[in-house]
């Protein structure tokens, strides 16, 4: 294979080049970030991925990833917002021409803005899908104007990334170039690590589709019983401080606005479930992680392709709450045995970054 120039848009995937960073980020970056970090070990390819300003905002080169950073387009002053647009588009424009191929995910208004410049100048545009609501309408719902170009872009570029076979038939639809790519992780040994049989766990960011006061709900209900919340947030607003106060007045909760990804596993490995309340998911990459230290999954709403039950990976509570607070207060300990030892088979023979990058580098 000739060399090729892949860039990566990745706004917010800092923090996983350099922990010192405060940008909040989620599955799509952590996916992003190990598809970056795989590639460059391949001598044929050049990667660099395109950053949000942050910190002292230098150009620097970590794991063989070019890093650039590029103006945050969202400033909240409207003339500096304008200036900033003009010149984030001459830089996407500059950078876009100058590659060979350019990988994105995360549905926003740039997905449209980056097929176009990658047409105009005839260069390989991939988009992976990140989450359910990229493809059934909800996110051009909610971003009537974004959406458009959103939904512009996914049907305009050469490939798109399923996570799920339910999202690739949907996406088929879309476009006909679609192909499954299930999410991935750096496979590391199984543990077998003493876990608290009381202690729960729940990650994600403070934004309403994770619904994470369903798990303060949950927490009030279950007094005798830990819980784990560690859920980052970008900005203050009504809705985080709402949730930043409820959480303060519940004892049973102990609460982290972020933990570094190397102290993450110990909290996977004491706990005794992983909680997902998520309205929407693509493929929760909390659950990845979690399985990888053999935690098992008790889920609210998500169970694409029915793989929590089909593979016997947890509980999944059929969209009822009421049926999560009966599965804790009746845990039975041998069936969270079984659980756990299906969680790492499966995410050891299906999610292996080593292996699915080839499925990527088979399109470039």
């Amino acid at each position: 294979m000739k060399n090729k120039n892949i860039l990566i848009y990745s706004l917010k995937s800092y923090r996983l080049f350099n922990d010192e960073s405060r940008i909040s980020f989620g599955g799509a970056e952590v996916e992003s970030f190990l598809i970056a970090k795989e590639l460059a070990k391949r001598k044929n390819f050049k990667v660099k991925v395109l950053l949000n300003k942050d910190l002292k905002n230098k150009n620097e080169i970590i794991e063989n990833v070019k890093l650039e950073h590029i103006s945050n387009v969202f400033n909240q002053n409207f003339i500096i917002k304008i200036f900033n647009l003009i010149k984030f588009n001459i830089k996407l424009i500059y950078e876009i021409y100058k590659t060979d191929v350019i990988f994105q995910e995360m549905a926003t208004f740039e997905t449209g803005l980056i097929t176009f410049y990658s047409k105009l100048f005839k260069k390989k545009i991939i988009y992976r899908i990140a989450s359910d609501k990229d493809l059934n309408g909800v996110f051009k719902k909610e971003h009537k104007y974004s959406g458009m170009l959103f939904e512009y872009g996914i049907r305009n570029a050469n490939f798109l990334l399923a996570q799920s076979n339910y999202q690739l038939q949907i996406a088929k639809k879309i476009n006909k170039n679609s192909i499954l790519m299930p999410s991935s992780l750096e496979i590391n040994k199984k543990k077998n690590s003493k876990f608290n049989k009381d202690q729960f766990l729940w990650i994600g960011r403070i934004v309403k589709v994770k619904q994470i006061e369903i798990i303060l709900k949950i927490a009030k209900e279950n007094q005798n019983k830990k819980f784990i919340i560690i859920g980052p947030y970008s900005i203050k607003n009504n809705y985080v401080k709402k949730i930043l106060k409820e959480i303060n007045n519940i004892k049973n909760i102990k609460y982290f606005k972020y933990i570094k990804r190397e102290e993450l596993n110990k909290y996977y490995e004491k706990s005794t479930y992983l909680i997902n309340t998520s309205k929407f998911e693509g493929f929760p990459y909390t659950m990845l992680e979690a399985f990888l230290n053999s935690l098992p999954i008790i889920s609210l709403n998500y169970n694409s392709d029915q793989i929590i039950t089909n593979y016997n990976l947890g509980y999944f509570a059929e969209g009822k709450v009421s049926n999560i607070n009966h599965f804790i207060q009746n845990l039975n300990l041998e069936e969270r045995k079984i659980f756990s030892d299906n969680c790492y088979s499966f995410v050891n023979n299906k999610h292996n970054i080593k292996n699915n990058i080839k499925k990527i580098i088979n399109i470039l």
